[in-house]
């Protein structure tokens, strides 16, 4: 299954130019099985993503992306609004009490310190200091590609994630309907539930694409397909 796991409506973020259905909608005509609605620290109430669910066809799922001092969070299973969060950590086991999933939304965006410049090589990453991000450790993945991202930080996210005990997912980040499944989380498994999505994310049964530059992460060769596993479903 295809999904969509990053992405702004107007009904929650303010930055955002589509509505819920326009977004819903693009994502059915672009092939996606699924889209996850992630609004700034504001949730989705879960009749509401059924109803959308119905209407169009395919999963879509309500999370959260929370801001923290440690960076900004993609959050499922937690159904009220979170603000100020101080402690990560305390969020993780709210999200664990819940049932939820983290996931560490474009870590390096504006993190410059953690690249060098050559004359010669030009940027070059500093994987070390990278790994030390305290958010790796309350997370349950990375987003390795995001759609706003530029290269460097995709192969930043990359070669991090190839030294993390955590998977990578993908995440268009689309504010308008033009973005919408740019970069996207690839499930080995058909879900039909929320509960089988957060177990799918837990259990790393996925692989991230970035469908504008044909890039997988892993790149080991084996690409899941949308209907790989329906049946176990």
């Amino acid at each position: 299954m295809i999904f969509e796991m990053h992405c702004h409506t107007r009904y929650g973020s303010s930055c955002s130019y589509m509505s819920p259905d326009e977004l819903v909608k693009k994502g059915a005509e672009v092939g996606l099985d699924g889209v996850c609605i992630t609004e700034h620290d504001i949730p989705w109430d879960k009749k509401a993503t059924e109803e959308l669910s119905n209407r169009f066809g395919i999963l879509v799922i309500g999370g959260m992306e929370v801001s923290t001092p440690y960076g900004e969070v993609l959050v499922w299973g937690l159904h009220e609004p979170i603000f100020d969060v101080e402690d990560i950590y305390e969020l993780r086991r709210r999200v664990d009490r819940a049932g939820g999933v983290m996931v560490a939304a474009h870590p390096f965006r504006g993190a410059h310190t953690f690249i060098r410049w050559d004359p010669v090589e030009g940027m070059i990453p500093k994987i070390d200091e990278a790994l030390q991000l305290p958010i790796f450790k309350a997370v349950d993945g990375m987003e390795v590609f995001n759609g706003m991202a530029p290269n460097w930080e995709l192969d930043l996210s990359s070669a991090v994630c190839d030294n993390l005990p955590i998977m990578g997912t993908g995440g268009s980040d689309a504010h308008n309907v033009e973005a919408v499944g740019d970069c996207v989380t690839v499930l080995q498994k058909r879900v039909t539930t929320e509960e089988q999505f957060f177990d799918e994310i837990r259990e790393g049964r996925y692989c991230a694409q970035h469908r504008l530059l044909d890039r997988f992460y892993p790149d080991n060769g084996v690409v899941p397909s949308s209907g790989e596993g329906q049946s176990d479903a």
